[in-house]
């Protein structure tokens, strides 16, 4: 089996087959799921095709899973950043949205030679036009 997949998704895929383990981790990656003993209507699991379902359920009914998103491919994440930043996102919303660092969208930033700041700096008040609440 390639590297393809890891942990619980490995099994998956050693026993039911690569193509089941990559609906799986499309429906439900980055989930903890339990497997039904049935087919779901709902949830998740509802949206594998549903051969891939009964077969899922029958093979490891009741099994606690953690399904892992995997890897973006390179470049995936470069490209998600630069289009989040043109819709107008800031880097903390992107970060979240990506599920990264704030240093990571950054960087991805900075590559891509684009300003890595979401606002200029706001100039400073010279020391005596602050308000010292003194009067």
């Amino acid at each position: 089996m390639c590297d393809e997949f890891t942990g619980d998704l490995k099994d998956v895929a050693e026993i039911l087959g690569p193509e089941v383990a990559r609906e799986l981790r499309r429906v439900a990656g980055g989930l903890f799921i339990t497997i039904p003993e049935t087919p779901p209507e709902d949830g998740p699991l509802a949206e594998l095709p549903a051969d891939m379902a009964r077969k899922l359920c029958a093979t490891f009914p009741r099994d606690r899973l953690y399904i892992a998103k995997g890897a973006p491919r390179p470049g995936e994440t470069r490209a998600r950043v630069l289009r989040l930043r043109r819709e107008g996102m800031t880097i903390q919303q992107i970060a979240r949205r990506l599920r990264i660092t704030d240093r990571q969208v950054r960087n991805h930033l900075s590559r891509a030679r684009l300003p890595t700041r979401d606002a200029p700096d706001l100039p400073q008040l010279p020391f005596d036009k602050l308000d010292t609440g003194d009067g």
